[in-house]
């Protein structure tokens, strides 16, 4: 340290010690950045001086001061706590509040509120009641800047994803008024995420499309929303649509080039043709099912158009049809034209709408503590098995009070055919619920669950539906005919290949069915390896390491199947194998020898990473 001679000593306190205390009385300019509880000493008690006004200065200075060091130490330490506890204390009120700030941009984006709620003094106080250390927006402005900065970093975070993903499964739906004045085309993206290893589905953005909505429109717009997240054909996997024929005809387009065909709904002079899209009609029960074309007809209307001679295997895996939209068109088909069911429905709406419209009616039955009769809803799928299901199950309830508020009922011959029809429908209301969802993969267990709703149709009696389920039965297997057929036209082995990789559901697919899919995954296997991969010791070790506990809700989803995939486990020990001259063959043998003895996983994700 450098001492100043006599002639410096008036500029100021006489050491840096007196400085610095003199500057943290209570009198002088507090500096809110040092610690309190000196009081102003004399600049005389000490004759040092050091022009260097910093921390590490004052320490040492102090040091020769040990009285006053011994007293400034543990006052810095406690300082230095509370710094750090304020400095913490401001952190987390900082996070909370732009955490609470998300969720409310969330809540106005999402539910469309008006922005000027905000401006509501009971959401304000109830908001102030609930979370006081929240600070609210003070103006629409503000909230929608919230909205824009969560929308900037959602985009962010998916593409961040998108980006990590293997591949992706796109998901098209096109809604439409049915003067086709409006539509909105959703693209939406499922895929496993690297970072969270779950499944993600996210709404990558849905778009106005104007009539007429023709296979180019349908394509163009969704190629512009799938731009936007980077996503190229090499990164998609699939593409899940319904089967409409400018669906159809759209994805058709990625492959045929130069085709004469023509893929817009409009002749020359612009004129809308009249066709399949055009005359839209409306199931009752699902504005989104169309009756006037089916998809047989479709198919061979694609086939037949004038283009050059292509490999048709190469035009449809790429698309994927929707399973429950197919399992609702199958009824639709069948069940809903049956006239026997058609006429019951209408005898059945007509008793429920007398009865909801006579509110001492609806009294009677709450006052019983009684779940009240459902209305059809008209955009919902399995509409008719929900009213139905309802009915039955308050059926004697329901039938006192129409006798004391004296509603006409059906007879007991129509009761007894309902019961037929609610046990019929049921199966089908129940697996279209399951695969439907999109917390976990469901493309393993479409193939069993085909096989199981066609066992239902075969082995249940339906008591007075004549041969409603034979003919729902046949329609099925048409319509699934790619997916249930290995020797059909264009038969698509995704299905097979995702339920033999399933070590819960392989075991029912019988030995020709469980060859298909060995060869198919072969040949995706050896297009994919590039050495010497040891996947059948990881394969046999996580099965050794799962549960054994067999999940309820595939015993409940298929309960017929499971059974015979048990008894299959339990009789065959060690499966047949196959030749073992390449790797990727060594890999599905050691797997498919495993699955007699393998832990029954309903998360197939679970079990393969």
């Amino acid at each position: 340290m450098e001492e100043l001679d006599s002639s410096e000593k008036g500029s100021g306190p006489n050491c840096i010690a007196a400085e610095y205390l003199i500057r943290t009385t209570p009198d002088a300019n507090v500096e809110q950045s040092q610690p309190r509880g000196f009081v102003r000493k004399s600049p005389s008690e000490c004759d040092y001086w050091n022009k260097g006004a910093n921390t590490t200065t004052l320490v040492h200075h102090l040091k020769r001061h040990k009285r006053d060091f011994e007293d400034y130490l543990p006052m810095k330490r406690r300082y230095d706590e509370e710094r750090q506890n304020r400095q913490e204390d401001a952190a987390k009120r900082n996070k909370r509040q732009t955490t609470l700030e998300k969720k409310l941009a969330a809540l106005f984006g999402a539910t469309r509120l008006p922005l000027n709620f905000i401006n509501n003094l009971f959401f304000r106080e109830f908001v102030t009641t609930a979370q006081p250390s929240f600070t609210l927006p003070s103006s629409r402005a503000k909230v929608r800047d919230l909205i824009f900065e969560l929308h900037e970093e959602t985009l962010i975070s998916v593409k961040h994803h998108l980006c990590g993903a293997q591949k992706v499964a796109i998901i098209l739906d096109l809604w439409t008024q049915a003067s086709y004045k409006y539509g909105y085309l959703g693209v939406s993206a499922s895929f496993l995420s690297p970072l969270t290893k779950d499944l993600k589905v996210v709404l990558l953005g849905v778009r106005p499309l104007n009539h007429p909505h023709s296979a180019k429109r349908i394509q163009a717009c969704a190629d512009n929303i799938l731009d936007e997240f980077g996503l190229d054909q090499q990164k998609i996997s699939r593409i899940l649509t319904d089967g409409a024929s400018n669906m159809l005809k759209a994805y058709k387009l990625d492959v045929i080039e130069n085709g004469s065909g023509s893929d817009d709904d409009k002749d020359e002079d612009g004129e809308v043709i009249k066709n399949a899209l055009t005359e839209h009609t409306s199931h009752p029960g699902d504005p989104n099912l169309d009756l006037s074309y089916d998809e047989e007809s479709i198919s061979q209307e694609i086939e037949s158009d004038e283009v050059e001679e292509v490999n048709f295997s190469r035009v449809f895996p790429l698309r994927l049809d929707c399973y429950s939209h197919r399992l609702m068109r199958s009824l639709a088909n069948v069940v809903d034209r049956d006239p026997q069911t058609r006429e019951l429905r209408k005898k059945v709406f007509a008793m429920v709408r007398k009865f909801k419209s006579k509110s001492t009616a609806v009294q009677a039955l709450v006052a019983r503590k009684i779940k009240c009769v459902l209305l059809p809803a008209s955009m919902r799928w399995n509409s008719f098995s929900i009213v139905v299901d309802r009915l039955l199950d308050i059926k004697k309830d329901f039938l006192l009070v129409c006798t004391d508020e004296d509603i006409e009922t059906i007879d007991d011959n129509d009761w007894n055919i309902l019961e037929s029809v609610g046990n019929l429908l049921r199966p089908f209301k129940r697996h279209t619920n399951v695969l439907q969802g999109d917390k976990y993969p469901t493309i393993d267990h479409v193939l069993p669950s085909l096989l199981q709703l066609q066992l239902n149709l075969t082995k249940m009696e339906y008591v007075g539906l004549v041969d409603l389920p034979h003919r729902l039965h046949a329609d099925m297997a048409s319509r699934f005919e790619k997916i249930l057929n290995p020797s059909a036209y264009g038969f698509d082995a995704t299905f097979f290949m995702a339920t033999f990789l399933s070590p819960s559901l392989a075991l029912i697919l019988d030995d020709d069915l469980m060859e298909c899919a060995k060869e198919n995954l072969k040949k995706i296997l050896t297009a994919e390896m590039k050495g010497a991969v040891t996947v059948a010791a990881i394969a046999h070790s996580s099965a050794s390491e799962l549960s054994e506990e067999q999940p309820s809700s595939l015993v409940s989803l298929f309960p017929d199947l499971m059974a015979m995939a048990q008894a299959k486990r339990s009789t065959e020990g060690v499966m047949r194998g196959l030749s073992i001259s390449l790797q990727a063959e060594k890999i599905l043998v050691a797997y498919a020898n495993d699955l007699p003895s393998s832990a029954h996983c309903a998360d197939s994700l679970r079990f393969w990473q």
